[in-house]
């Protein structure tokens, strides 16, 4: 059974607002991803003046856990979108929850759906432009509150909202898959470490990225300049 987060939140732009907005998040730990953010926006805009805003619209939601201690005293899961405000200016939307460092392989699918459903959450928000208040609705409730039999039915609905398929996304033991298995066992053996994956879809295969120390300039570009700029960094 896992345990309540100790916090949901959120920052970013959104397409229903002018500029940037958070929620629910520490001051320093929303002054670390602003920065981060924002350097690697320019960083990013700097790497090709004409073909970074096409290599940005194309980039897949990274999920992302990051070790204890690297932006805060507890580990981090969460998802990275591109999106854009109000007047269309580029900038990503972030969402992530603080969990027990030892308690990863429970947060992660198959036991957990929480990335699947912020993963939803945030291509709604960006597709529909929903508001502020509506931002982080549906994904504050702890996984140990739902019952498994939902759990199951709501996952296959995400997946499938997501592009993937029943077939692909389980196991001939009918367990539910995830892209990538071993993290839990990278994740315990490695530290001050942040861990990124996209997951696979028609469109495009699984991709994972291990980044140690804090995360930079170049692992943003990396992640939100698409294959454009991988050759590069």
């Amino acid at each position: 059974m896992v345990a309540p987060a100790q916090f949901v939140g959120w920052l970013g732009k959104l397409p229903a607002v002018g500029d940037f907005a958070s929620r629910g998040l520490e001051p320093h730990l929303q002054s670390t991803i602003h920065q981060w953010i924002s350097q690697g926006m320019r960083a990013l805009s700097v790497r090709d003046p004409d073909e970074w805003q096409h290599a940005y619209l194309v980039t897949p939601v990274w999920h992302f856990v990051i070790n204890a201690g690297v932006w805060h005293p507890h580990a981090l899961q969460g998802c990275l979108a591109p999106s854009l405000d109000k007047v269309g200016r580029y900038s990503p939307l972030l969402m992530l929850r603080s969990f027990e460092h030892q308690s990863l392989s429970e947060v992660l699918p198959p036991a957990d759906d929480w990335s699947y459903r912020v993963d939803a959450r945030l291509r709604q928000v960006i597709g529909q432009r929903l508001p502020v208040e509506q931002v982080a609705e549906g994904v504050h409730e702890p996984f140990s509150q739902r019952q498994l039999q939902q759990q199951a039915q709501s996952a296959a609905g995400i997946l499938n909202a997501l592009g993937i398929t029943e077939d692909s996304a389980s196991r001939p033991s009918g367990k539910r898959w995830f892209s990538w298995p071993d993290l839990s066992h990278l994740f315990a053996s490695r530290q001050h470490r942040s861990y990124w994956w996209a997951e696979p879809s028609p469109k495009q295969p699984p991709r994972q990225i291990i980044h140690s120390g804090q995360p930079d300039e170049e692992l943003f570009v990396l992640l939100m300049g698409g294959a454009l700029f991988v050759a590069g960094t």
